[in-house]
């Protein structure tokens, strides 16, 4: 506020600056809902090529020396689905993979950020797991694959994984994993699955 010569007193106004905008999180799964796997996951028929569909397992699962990562429960997979000397299915032999794939609107935020905690229990040499992810149909990218995935007779560690992704209508997770023949207890999991990212 100041006077001018002529007695008439002003008053200057500095506009406030633009809130910046936060990221906020806007999907969460901790997989303690069952109906949440059931409902919203489904087999990749095209990314699924073992030669045993039918011993595929993949569900809510909570064993394990240190079970979920938070709560009670994770999302695993697992299933005697890896015959590697197996030809009487087509004469595949390898690779066995089972894959399961979710999709996540994300239409209406940007600067988009994926992030969840994985382990794997009682794996052995054979046995393989990825995680992969694609934008409005297109290409799948590789989040990480662990091949082999040797952890015998205990649970590894949970370990942190986030990666960006580009802006679109919609994201699909993919959760791709090979386990072997004689360990039906194999397993490999994810908990905390989360997006973040700015409303638009």
């Amino acid at each position: 506020e100041y006077e001018d010569s002529g007695g008439i007193t002003n008053v200057h106004l500095e506009c406030p600056k633009p809130f910046d905008k936060e990221t906020v999180e806007f999907f969460f799964d901790s997989f303690e809902d069952e109906s949440t796997i059931w409902d919203v996951w489904y087999k990749d028929d095209d990314r699924t090529t073992t030669p045993h569909p039918n011993r595929i397992w993949f569900g809510q699962g909570s064993s394990g020396e240190i079970g979920a990562h938070t709560g009670q429960y994770y999302l695993a997979g697992s299933g005697n689905i890896d015959d590697l000397d197996d030809t009487d299915y087509d004469g595949i032999t390898n690779p066995a993979w089972a894959a399961k794939n979710r999709y996540i609107d994300i239409s209406q935020h940007t600067d988009i950020w994926l992030s969840f905690w994985y382990s794997y229990d009682n794996t052995e040499s054979n046995d393989e797991f990825a995680m992969y992810y694609r934008v409005d149909g297109g290409a799948w990218q590789e989040i990480f694959l662990i091949d082999p995935i040797t952890q015998s007779n205990q649970q590894a560690p949970w370990q942190f994984v986030e990666i960006g992704i580009p802006d679109g209508s919609g994201v699909e997770i993919q959760f791709r994993w090979e386990t072997s023949a004689g360990s039906s207890d194999d397993r490999v999991m994810i908990d905390d699955l989360k997006l973040s990212g700015i409303l638009k």
